[in-house]
């Protein structure tokens, strides 16, 4: 518990900046210089308006929010370093935007917690238990739903936050998979984890050669390059001969002949660099605006699991009950198996009834059964988990039962709780009168009674039994 809440803290800081942060690309994408159609428009092509407007070219770069980057030297011999409008062939210049530093502040907080490498640490570790969490719950979704071929089937006896926590989940958990899996890599990679392959070209310059030069944007590797996959090029320094293009895309780096557009080495960028950025591009939604919108969803989703997740766990938590007696004292003890709290309440209800009739009562879960060396009276409330099943706080109620003798003979009273939509319909109760009937010091006072979907009808039933056979009037 204390690690679910823990993680839920860091997981509440890091979705609500993740949900901040998938507006960043959506963003990019609307401002006039971000590329339009960038896997169409080649290389080659922008070049024809750079080496019309640019004395001398030096570096192109696209960035991690896809705009491109120029440092050259203009027509007036002016140093320029800016951003390049790609559909307007012109440069903007660089200045931060009002937003930018909002975006800045929160990706350092979304990164690492403003708590530099051990704030990095914490947030690969929160994404890990993230890709734990949401394997866990969808293996708790399949047991609920009876098996796997049921996964996607009607969701039975649900509360309204157990309903959206299950149906919601098992629709968003691939999302949310992709979503810690992708932060865990990158958070390692950061750590120094998955280092990128160094690139170093073997290459004989003298076989550089100035022969026929042709234009730039006739060289075939450019017309072969989208503005999409390429990361950067560095133009040559000079034109003589052993000064070339390095040209990197999003696997390759390439040595070229500044003259006819030969490529002289060719070096993948190796593995471990095609992974980081495939999860930087998964996990930012890099250049598309359709899967910023889908990890915004993921995010909102997050905190929505929370909110639902803490709902359902405290209203598992057993409520505090006073002027409790001991195991030593009581003489009816009330003892429940409840998986999701109707169960209990019902149980907590007859207790303080009981209370207040002055009966000498103690309640407790099912798993907790032990000796009470004065048991007149055991009342047993429990509802089935999955496919008969028992419930969480019951499920070593049974071994206990058949290890565990009372001092004294006592009468019990066996209620069991469910839903006849499920095949398995009150099982754990079924099993629990399966072995008090073999228990010679338990006497049924009233035969095993199933409640269907907490009927009120049913209840009220055996509650007169109940005062009938006991003689308390409640």
């Amino acid at each position: 518990m204390l690690l679910a809440l823990v993680s839920g803290l860091f997981l509440i800081i890091t979705s609500v900046s993740g949900v901040i942060l998938s507006f960043d690309p959506i963003d990019n994408q609307l401002k006039d210089y971000a590329i339009d159609n960038a896997d169409n428009q080649s290389f080659a092509t922008v070049l024809d308006s750079l080496t019309e407007n640019y004395i001398e070219l030096i570096e192109l770069k696209v960035d991690d929010k896809g705009f491109v980057k120029l440092d050259a030297i203009d027509n007036e011999g002016e140093f320029i370093s800016a951003y390049y409008d790609v559909n307007e062939g012109k440069t903007i210049l660089n200045e931060e935007e009002e937003g930018d530093s909002l975006m800045n502040f929160v990706r350092s907080l979304h990164r690492s917690l403003f708590a530099g490498q051990i704030g990095r640490i914490v947030i690969g570790c929160i994404a890990f238990l993230l890709v734990v969490i949401v394997i866990s719950g969808v293996l708790l979704i399949a047991k609920r739903q009876l098996g796997w071929k049921n996964y996607f089937g009607k969701i039975k006896g649900a509360s309204s936050n157990q309903f959206w926590h299950s149906a919601i989940g098992r629709i968003a958990f691939p999302l949310i998979l992709i979503i810690g899996f992708t932060g865990t890599q990158l958070s390692l990679h950061s750590l120094g984890f998955f280092k990128e392959d160094v690139i170093e070209h073997e290459f004989d310059q003298i076989q550089f050669t100035s022969d026929d030069p042709i234009d730039f944007s006739e060289f075939k590797i450019f017309k072969n390059i989208s503005i999409a996959d390429l990361k950067f090029v560095q133009f040559p320094f000079s034109s003589e001969p052993e000064d070339y293009f390095v040209l990197r895309t999003e696997t390759d780096e390439f040595i070229i002949n500044q003259f006819n557009g030969e490529v002289y080495s060719q070096i993948s960028l190796g593995n471990n660099y095609a992974w980081n950025r495939l999860n930087f591009n998964l996990h930012t939604g890099k250049g598309s605006i359709l899967w910023s919108i889908v990890l915004l969803c993921g995010a909102l989703s997050i905190l929505f699991f929370i909110y639902t997740g803490l709902k359902i766990t405290f209203s598992r938590k057993q409520k505090k009950v006073k002027e409790m007696f001991s195991i030593e004292e009581a003489e009816v003890v009330i003892l429940y198996g409840s998986e999701n709290g109707a169960t209990k309440n019902k149980a907590l209800k007859l207790f303080y009834e009981l209370l207040s009739s002055g009966e000498k009562v103690r309640i407790d879960s099912l798993n907790n059964y032990t000796v009470y060396q004065r048991l007149k009276t055991m009342v047993i409330f429990t509802s089935t988990y999955g496919n008969g099943e028992a419930p969480w706080n019951a499920n070593a109620f049974i071994e206990k039962v058949q290890s565990v003798r009372q001092i004294g003979d006592f009468d019990y009273s066996i209620v069991a709780f469910g839903s006849m939509e499920y095949e398995s319909y009150c099982e754990f109760g079924k099993h629990i009168a399966k072995e008090f009937k073999q228990l010679v010091f338990a006497n049924e006072l009233i035969p095993l009674t199933l409640i269907d979907r907490q009927n009120k009808d049913q209840f009220g039933e055996w509650r007169k039994a109940f005062i009938s056979k006991t003689k308390i009037q409640l």
